[in-house]
């Protein structure tokens, strides 16, 4: 880096030279005086207000990226990164507000007071909150959200920067990698490479499924074990109201509500019992086919897991790398424009299943299955938002990593004279503390939405609750 810097001055003193000869036509300006008092112009002391006229001035401390200003230094493939820190703390910021949002609604139903959180986290206070109100203990069901990005972001994005860069790109190929699961566009031929296993969804009222269910899943069979709704007889476990008996068994003997046991006749399963469906799905049936063609109508997804990656012209549920060109601003460029996909990730709250573990009788009752209803709701909102954060933190912590790199492949394109003089010297004079102050708020975003996604990893602990 210390060879490179050498080289840049000697292009930013070249540059001070052009300015100056610029200064009787493209740039008139009164040179005798700086336009700041005669303290130096914008990080170039010495040119008055030439340089501001020419457009030729550096950010004053704080007014940079920090304060959402991405214009450094007019070269696309640096100014990128620096667009991508501001958005970083926009996204991360907006992330951090919706986990509030969900902590302190479930915060106000547990009616936990800020002193009962004092030296510790809400999850813990939540458990203790139960047990001493209402003698309970809850445990939730669940999977993770599922995410995914669209990477074709990131492909074209980086194909805009790199060819801003003068890099030869060739915009009819921009397809990306993915390490991971590839969702196949619904204008494109619903197949999957070779090797790669096609995961279809069909979806409606009433369709044959034998996979997972998101929705009601129901068997007819003479006898099937059924953890749900029994219509007919149920060899154990049959509870109900509304019947004679009270016990959920009509007097012709038949089940008419939920069945631990063997049902003979028709068994109807929801929510998380219904995710292995073999019957007739009213939601969404996923299944998989390892020819890699689903049926006509299908939404298909490619699992790439086994190949080491694929091109993917779709949504990826994975790692991806979008396409390389041979050029010095190549990897500043993929680094801003994979962490302006992972900005976009969208993630599809999850089906949630609340269980009382132990409870009291009366009143409490009432109130625990208030309790459970709200966290249906606000549960799945929270590990959506949860997911968001770790695409978020995951993008931030790259970008950080990849400042310096950004700035000396900007470098390599100023020695090799892929920018202007006036270009040249922004960069050098302004590109260095920018990146500084990018790393700051990079690391203050960070640590903020990291105090988030611990708190609601807490609330995810006292539930058992995998997120």
């Amino acid at each position: 880096m210390s060879g490179r810097t050498t080289k840049l001055g000697g292009v930013f003193g070249v540059a001070l030279l052009a300015l100056a000869a610029l200064s009787a036509t493209g740039c008139p300006g009164d040179d005798d005086k700086d336009s700041d008092g005669g303290t130096g112009n914008g990080g170039f002391p010495g040119l008055g207000n030439l340089a501001e006229q020419c457009g030729l001035s550096c950010p004053k401390p704080g007014e940079g990226v920090a304060s959402g200003n991405a214009s450094i230094s007019g070269y696309a493939a640096i100014d990128g990164f620096f667009r991508s820190v501001v958005n970083f703390n926009t996204v991360s910021a907006g992330v951090s507000a919706d986990i509030d949002a969900e902590l302190s609604g479930i915060q106000s139903l547990f009616r936990i007071t800020d002193a009962e959180l004092s030296g510790k986290t809400l999850g813990a206070a939540i458990t203790a909150k139960l047990q001493a109100d209402y003698k309970a203990s809850v445990v939730v069901n669940t999977q993770p959200a599922k995410c995914s990005v669209d990477a074709r972001i990131a492909a074209e994005v980086t194909a805009d920067c790199q060819a801003s860069a003068s890099c030869e790109v060739d915009r009819g190929n921009v397809s990306f990698q993915c390490m991971g699961t590839c969702n196949v566009d619904a204008s494109v031929t619903g197949t999957c490479e070779a090797n790669a296993v096609a995961r279809c969804k069909v979806t409606g009222p009433s369709v044959a499924c034998e996979g997972s269910c998101s929705g009601s899943c129901s068997v007819m069979a003479p006898t099937v074990s059924c953890a749900g709704s029994c219509k007919g007889t149920c060899s154990a476990g049959c509870s109900a109201s509304g019947d004679a008996n009270g016990d959920g068994v009509t007097a012709e003997g038949e089940c008419v509500g939920s069945c631990s046991g063997m049902c003979t006749g028709s068994c109807e399963v929801s929510g998380m019992a219904a995710a292995s469906c073999k019957g007739q799905c009213n939601g969404s049936c996923e299944y998989t086919r390892p020819s890699g063609m689903c049926e006509v109508g299908a939404e298909v997804s490619c699992d790439l897991n086994a190949m080491a990656s694929a091109s993917c012209k779709g949504r990826c549920d994975g790692t991806f790398e979008p396409p390389t060109a041979t050029c010095d601003a190549s990897a500043s460029c993929q680094a801003s424009a994979k962490a302006e996909a992972r900005f976009q990730v969208q993630c599809t709250p999850p089906s949630v299943e609340v269980k009382v573990v132990a409870q009291a009788g009366g009143a409490a009752q009432v109130q625990v299955n208030f309790l459970i209803d709200q966290l249906k709701a606000r549960l799945p909102r929270l590990s959506a938002a949860q997911a968001r954060a770790k695409f978020a933190a995951d993008a931030g912590a790259e970008l950080s990593a990849t400042g310096s790199a950004a700035v000396q492949g900007t470098a390599t394109a100023v020695v090799k004279g892929q920018v202007d003089f006036i270009t040249g010297a922004k960069i050098t004079a302004c590109v260095p503390n920018q990146i500084g102050e990018a790393k700051t708020v990079i690391t203050t975003a960070s640590a903020e939405l990291k105090k988030r996604t611990d708190s609601a990893a807490s609330v995810a602990s006292a539930f058992s609750m995998v997120m």
